[in-house]
């Protein structure tokens, strides 16, 4: 056997066993759904690190054709690479498809913050999306927002009538204008209130007879609670 041979023959060899490790690295990722803040039917999985911490991070995102994340805008600069499908997004506050770019599988590109921006699949895709957490996500919120804080649920989007921890929603609202949500009713939005100081309320279950029904005598004790708070 030639050299050359030699070389193409250990190089070939090189590239399947990282394609290996690769494939029982993937095989490996504890798939679920993906974090509330993204639309329903997409499925994540953890790499490396976390996002919401202080440090580097690899997450993987996979997603159903056609599946779209809403514009948005990240902490820090992140990076997308495409592991299969196509990645399609643009800038801006509107999806705007005739502006949009994009990624193929192998290809990867960054995308800064605070752009803006949004995305969506193009046929089944899988992604990978690197970056450092910034560890402080109130300071990558503008100044001018208002947040809505609920409780945390892995599965449910909201409406899980269950309380926040009233502590931490009131460290954000000392540094952001805050929407207080998450199992509030007339027996506890008084103090919900009063330990949070919420540039606003927003109640649904605590005031409901039945899941999407509203109770008149339910919301008139909890008018009720907030008028005799203001006397």
């Amino acid at each position: 056997m030639t050299s050359r041979a030699l070389s193409l023959t250990v190089a070939a060899l090189l590239a399947a066993s990282a394609a290996t490790a690769h494939a029982q690295k993937t095989a490996k990722l504890q798939w679920g759904p993906a974090p509330p803040f993204l639309p329903a039917g997409a499925k994540f999985a953890l790499v490396s690190g976390d996002p919401g911490k202080a440090g580097p991070f690899e997450i993987q995102l996979s997603m159903p054709n056609g599946y779209v994340i809403p514009p948005h805008f990240h902490p820090t600069d992140e990076t997308v690479a495409v592991k299969s499908g196509h990645f399609r997004f643009g800038m801006g506050d509107k999806i705007d498809k005739k502006a949009e770019k994009t990624l193929k599988p192998g290809q990867s590109g960054t995308l800064k913050t605070p752009m803006h921006h949004w995305a969506r699949a193009q046929g089944p895709t899988v992604v990978a999306v690197t970056g450092n957490g910034s560890g402080d996500l109130v300071a990558a919120i503008p100044a001018s927002a208002t947040v809505l804080l609920d409780a945390h649920d892995p599965v449910k989007r909201g409406g899980t009538g269950r309380a926040l921890d009233w502590t931490v929603a009131a460290a954000v609202a000392r540094r952001r204008p805050i929407i207080l949500s998450g199992g509030l009713n007339a027996d506890n939005v008084v103090s919900a209130v009063e330990a949070v100081r919420p540039y606003a309320i927003d109640v649904s279950s605590g005031v409901e007879s039945a899941p999407g029904r509203k109770d008149p005598q339910k919301l008139r004790a909890l008018f009720d609670a907030l008028q005799t708070r203001t006397q």
